[in-house]
């Protein structure tokens, strides 16, 4: 099966993007990861629909000229809106996972017109949890904690629940090269993608984690 290879120009990056098969357009969106998640589905999706799947922005193949820039679902949803556009005409079939399917969901409010079907696998909208302002409060706690003390200590706080320095193994630092790419795959969209993975990912805004906007919320 033929895969094309495309990249597209939007407002502050550039988006690698990839198609195959025939049929209804239909896009697989990964937040924590980019379209090398998909490898193994889209082909079998590929003899009845058009599969696209992209790396997000700063993540993997895609590049972004501002790596401090927070990666809300918005943005995220403008750029998948985008990349529709350039690939169909018509309203496409969605599948969002994790942080993708809040994209997913973004899109959807935003440009209702564009999306003919949406699948929102695990969205973490934690709003809509009973126990949401804890859960909240953890949350920002590990967020808080990755943007000031950087991923060894996100990482150490979510496994041990303490903001305490992490204490040193045989002299070396205290989270190995894994145990950094699980930072930022908890707490910034990038990928399990090791060397593919961009060094300077975008930034995770606090909707992603805690789906402030989307969905059902309490208070609404």
């Amino acid at each position: 099966m033929t895969t094309t290879e495309r990249t597209l120009e939007v407002p502050g990056a550039s988006l690698y993007y990839e198609i195959r098969g025939s049929g209804p357009v239909l896009i697989l969106i990964a937040l924590r990861g980019d379209s090398v998640g998909f490898a193994s589905i889209a082909p079998l999706l590929a003899s009845d629909y058009t599969v696209v799947t992209y790396d997000p922005r700063g993540i993997s193949r895609s590049t972004i000229e501002d790596s401090s820039q927070d990666a809300s679902p918005d943005l995220i949803a403008d750029d998948v809106h985008r990349l529709l556009t350039v690939v169909s005409t018509e309203p496409a079939y969605v599948f969002g996972s994790s942080g993708g399917a809040i994209a997913g969901l973004a899109l959807a409010t935003a440009r209702p017109g564009q999306t003919r079907s949406l699948v929102a696998h695990e969205p973490p909208l934690v709003e809509l949890l009973p126990d949401r302002q804890q859960m909240l409060a953890a949350i920002d706690e590990v967020y808080d904690t990755y943007r000031t003390q950087g991923p060894a200590s996100h990482v150490y706080s979510t496994r041990h629940g303490s903001r305490d320095d992490p204490p040193a193994r045989n002299g070396r630092d205290p989270v190995d090269r894994n145990g950094r790419q699980s930072a930022r795959m908890n707490c910034s969209p990038t990928p399990q993608g090791g060397d593919q993975a961009s060094a300077n990912p975008p930034t995770l805004n606090q909707d992603w984690i805690g789906g402030t906007g989307y969905g059902v919320r309490p208070d609404h």
